[in-house]
């Protein structure tokens, strides 16, 4: 776990695209990516796409613009490629250097801000670089010390936040780059709005959060094991009730989960509700209503930040 960042190479993809609307806020695509508009109006997708680098073909989560929007002032925002790093996995980090890497592609030359931020979102650290169109680069930056004002909590809350290519032309934004400061900022001024026009988009891969003052190759772990990783905070478990329970029967998840989980559907057709009794971190049961049926169903259980 050099590595703090779960699945940055988007090669876990459980769930379909999400479709950012106006403020709608969610995951699709790569695990763990999460989208959101914040009131900003427009449309962007997020999904799993691919990119060819060094001669290889990667997998990439990607934001489209299906809508352009330029309505950016005060707080309204498109978060850009956002991961949050749970508690448990970062509060160590404090203190430290760490290094950001990841490659980059879009089809808009211009200036793309990266910012890392504490949980509470009291202290912020912004950084920015230049990208050409169509044109993958790789990128990669040291950020000093997490001030030991940083609230990154030694839980299963929020420790971290690390977005690419945030948009804001209002409060978040910032010309004071390269150093931490004791605010809620996201973008450095001037940034390109990628989300002006419909068919622009974003997107990376092997994106790496990492101790020390320089960046190290990506850490590729088993498919395994970023799969587990990843359903700690979400999976789809396919299964098929029993056509007559005569009470409940019980299902355990694949992977413990991060925190109590929601669970979809709650109800299955012919009667019995999924996950009555409470929703424990490591399974749940189905309660029969009547005589159900057998059909299968896929049962999302998420847990994410």
């Amino acid at each position: 776990m050099r590595n703090r960042i779960i699945n940055g190479a988007c090669d876990i993809a459980q769930r379909g695209s999400l479709v950012a609307s106006n403020t709608v806020d969610g995951y699709g695509g790569p695990d763990r990516f999460r989208a959101i508009n914040g009131a900003a109006g427009g449309q962007f997708t997020q999904s799993a796409s691919t990119l060819t680098f060094g001669g290889l073909v990667k997998n990439t989560v990607r934001q489209t613009v299906n809508t352009g929007t330029t309505a950016f002032t005060t707080t309204n925002n498109w978060n850009g490629l956002v991961q949050i790093v749970e508690g448990f996995n970062s509060y160590d980090l404090v203190g430290k250097p760490v290094a950001v890497s990841f490659i980059f592609n879009t089809n808009i030359t211009g200036t793309y801000s990266v910012a890392l931020r504490s949980g509470d979102v009291g202290q912020s650290y912004i950084t920015s670089f230049s990208a050409t169109a169509n044109t993958p680069l790789k990128v990669s930056f040291p950020i000093a010390a997490i001030p030991a004002a940083a609230v990154v909590p030694r839980s299963n809350a929020t420790g971290l936040i690390l977005n690419i290519g945030y948009q804001n032309q209002g409060v978040y934004q910032t010309a004071s780059l390269n150093s931490w400061q004791a605010s809620n900022l996201t973008t450095a001024t001037g940034a390109t709005i990628w989300a002006a026009t419909a068919g622009n988009f974003i997107e990376l891969t092997e994106l790496q959060l990492e101790e020390g003052n320089v960046a190290t190759p990506f850490e590729r772990r088993s498919y395994g094991q970023e799969l587990a990783l990843c359903q700690r905070y979400y999976e789809a478990t396919p299964i098929t009730p029993l056509a007559q329970m005569i009470q409940y029967t019980g299902f355990a998840f694949k992977v413990t989960k991060r925190a109590a989980p929601v669970l979809s559907p709650a109800t299955f057709a012919g009667g019995g509700v999924i996950g009555a009794g409470g929703i424990p971190t490591w399974g749940f049961r189905i309660d029969a209503v009547g005589s159900g049926t057998a059909a299968d169903y896929t049962i999302a259980a998420n847990a994410e930040l």
